[in-house]
């Protein structure tokens, strides 16, 4: 797509543990530990998609803070992420994977078929992003580490991970930018 430049990276399917263990400091409810096996390789952007990219394509932008264009798109639904890969793979002549109606935040969208299915542009599943975000790790986070004891809420500007490097290497947090979003991949990128 002219103007749009999203590089993609080519992951190789696997099983891994999806979820936490109990005692992993700052774990959701819903992050039950359990193995889950990805049984075909799939494609994955290297970064969040931009603002700018999303502007590109959609013809407008909503996030909160919408003067950093490389910064994330945030504030969009599921379905205007769908609708964002639709367009993208009408743009190159695919499949698009979701039926939608409406437009813009009125955007309403459903897979169209099993997600594998699909020869176009689509959103990863769960599992999906989390393999890839894991990149191999066990741990919290993709460097091996796990938060210490007492720093739940991440709002601390440095924070050594146990087992790992210093959490501002890996992540954004309320400690390190409290302004908010923050240019992608400014950050070590995981393996």
């Amino acid at each position: 797509v002219p103007g749009t430049t999203i590089v993609l990276l080519a992951m190789d399917g696997g099983t891994f543990d999806m979820g936490s263990p109990e005692d992993e400091v700052g774990r959701g409810t819903d992050e039950e530990r359990h193995s889950v096996t990805l049984s075909r390789g799939f494609w994955l952007a290297r970064t969040e998609v931009t603002q700018a990219q999303f502007e590109s394509i959609m013809g407008y932008n909503t996030a909160s803070a919408s003067a950093c264009l490389d910064c994330p798109m945030e504030t969009v639904s599921w379905s205007e992420a769908a609708g964002f890969t639709n367009r993208l793979s009408e743009a190159e002549g695919l499949d698009s994977c979701y039926r939608c109606e409406g437009e813009a935040s009125e955007l309403s969208c459903e897979a169209r078929s099993e997600v594998y299915d699909c020869s176009g542009y689509r959103l990863p599943t769960e599992a999906e992003w989390e393999y890839a975000a894991r990149s191999g790790s066990t741990a919290a986070f993709s460097d091996g580490g796990s938060l210490p004891e007492g720093s739940e809420t991440l709002c601390e500007e440095t924070l050594s991970l146990e087992g790992g490097g210093p959490l501002e290497d890996l992540a954004w947090t309320c400690g390190t930018s409290p302004e908010g979003p923050q240019t992608v991949a400014l950050l070590q990128p995981n393996s």
